[in-house]
């Protein structure tokens, strides 16, 4: 008998799989779209009875249930929305009696993401683009501040303007415009040389590490480019996002032996810090922090979640991190 369960689908078997009454649309998405079972959620209300699907990289794309109240197969996924719902959940699922109908839906609605890029543009591109502006706060801000009074600056603009001669300015006046000069050529050198630090942060690739609550981890790379809003500027107008390097499922972060010694730091770095919220830490090894959601400048890593508070299109409630690699 084919196998409808994921390799990392913990405590599920092949024929809790078959029994669910879901199972005649998870067979035809493991078929079609080479999903399988990755988790399974019981519940007292029968819909609560639901199996996870997840593509071949284990990203989970879907959740597949029977709705008895409905006496109708139903997925709910996370990447398209209906335009009516009782609730943001009910958006985003779509149903039908018969299992041929359902996946023409899905078929049309591009319910299934055809390439990782396209999940993690959905559930975490708003995060993301979040996370990088924070990580560029945290270098700090260049600003062109000045002492000028606003008689100087008056004299400035009508000299501008071609209705006075530099010459009307005093000596003082003078003196306090070169001052404000200097600073504002040291605040466009410092812009210069914080952008370079900081293109070189997003260059290379960055390790995506994504963790779910089927107790394992999804990692892969990512190329996260900042899309800057001026030659020297730091400021951003949006991020772009591709994929670097495929997504595999893992057991532990220590799988991949090149992120230990970051993960090592930032553990430490946490435990260092005031803040006891983001002190859980999960997985074998215990290195990744559950509910870490800000930067380390210092390790390079952004800490994200799924989307925003009040719209979660992600399933299985994954958390992720971005570490410079």
């Amino acid at each position: 008998m084919k196998t409808f369960v994921h390799p990392f689908a913990a405590k599920i078997t092949d024929e809790q799989v078959v029994l669910n009454k879901a199972f005649p649309l998870v067979r035809e998405l493991a078929h079609k779209y080479g999903l399988s079972v990755i988790a399974r959620r019981e519940g007292l209300k029968a819909e609560y009875d639901s199996l996870y699907m997840a593509r071949e990289d284990g990203v989970p794309v879907c959740r597949v249930y029977f709705m008895h109240d409905k006496e109708s197969f139903a997925i709910r996924n996370c990447m398209n929305t209906k335009q009516r719902g009782s609730n943001y959940e009910d958006k985003l699922t779509f149903f039908g009696k018969k299992v041929s109908f359902v996946m023409k839906t899905v078929e049309k609605e591009h319910l299934i993401p055809t390439d990782t890029r396209q999940f993690i543009q959905n559930v975490f591109g708003d995060s993301i683009e979040y996370g990088v502006d924070r990580f560029l706060n945290s270098y700090g801000e260049v600003r062109k501040n000045n002492q000028l009074t606003g008689e100087i600056q008056h004299e400035l603009i009508e000299i501008a303007l071609g209705n006075r001669h530099v010459s009307t300015l005093s000596a003082e006046s003078m003196s306090n415009i070169q001052s404000a000069l200097d600073k504002y050529r040291a605040a466009d050198k410092t812009r210069v040389e914080r952008k370079r630090e900081l293109t070189e942060v997003f260059s290379a690739p960055m390790w995506a590490i994504m963790y779910d609550k089927t107790d394992s981890f999804c990692i892969g790379k990512l190329n996260v480019l900042p899309k800057w809003g001026g030659d020297d500027s730091t400021a951003t107008s949006g991020v772009a996002i591709g994929i670097a390097e495929p997504f595999k499922r893992v057991a532990d972060v220590t799988d991949v032996p090149e992120l230990i010694p970051t993960m090592t730091m930032l553990k430490v770095a946490i435990q260092q810090s005031e803040s006891a919220r983001d002190k859980t830490f999960v997985g074998e090894s215990q290195f990744f922090p559950y509910e870490f959601e800000t930067v380390v400048p210092e390790l390079r890593v952004i800490g994200l979640r799924s989307g925003s508070r009040w719209e979660r299109r992600a399933l299985l409630n994954p958390k992720l991190l971005l570490v410079a690699a």
